[in-house]
């Protein structure tokens, strides 16, 4: 079990072997990914042996599959973090979440760009990716039985984006815009 440090949001903290009720934040189970990076950890997911800790502007795939106190970073990747944890979400196909640059999803292997060149832009008012700014807190989650990631760009009801989703099928690899998806921040 890892998770985030409370004391130095910039520590991942892993739990000893068959304990999963402790977090010692001492060595070897405490780990700073990156020292003095000035980016706060906002949410770690884990996939397969990784856990990817997604930072503000950066996200690191950490490999813990060799166990607490031997892990590493496997790869760093610029302009893939998130402002809030509910930009990430699981699936069955991986670890997805929104950014201002778009919807991604890690399979394991690879980070893959599910909106570029799948996603075709006609209205000229949306000038960024699905209309996500991290200021709107976008929202991602997972339907299961559908097997449909849904993204609001927006997370409360009082906005002009409130009530907008988009929607990527999975079992097609298609995405559907919705201008009426709910308006009820519950559901959401």
């Amino acid at each position: 079990v890892y998770q985030s440090g409370k004391a130095n949001g910039d520590m991942m903290i892993g739990s000893p072997e068959n304990r999963f009720d402790l977090l010692p934040e001492t060595e070897p189970y405490s780990r700073s990914v990156t020292v003095g990076d000035g980016d706060e950890i906002i949410k770690l997911e884990a996939y397969a042996d990784r856990v990817l800790q997604f930072k503000k502007r950066t996200l690191y795939i950490v490999n813990v599959g060799s166990g607490v106190g031997e892990e590493f970073v496997e790869s760093q990747h610029n302009n893939m973090g998130v402002a809030n944890p509910s930009q990430t979400c699981m699936t069955e196909f991986g670890v997805a979440w929104v950014n201002a640059s778009g919807v991604f999803l890690y399979d394991g292997q690879t980070i893959n760009d599910l909106t570029k060149d799948r996603l075709i832009m006609s209205d000229s008012t949306r000038p960024r990716a699905l209309n996500v700014t991290e200021s709107n807190i976008p929202l991602i989650g997972y339907l299961t039985d559908k097997k449909w990631l849904i993204v609001h760009p927006q997370s409360n009801v009082t906005g002009s984006n409130e009530v907008e989703a988009w929607i990527h099928d999975f079992k097609n690899d298609t995405w559907t815009y919705s201008a009426e998806f709910t308006t009820d921040s519950y559901y959401k």
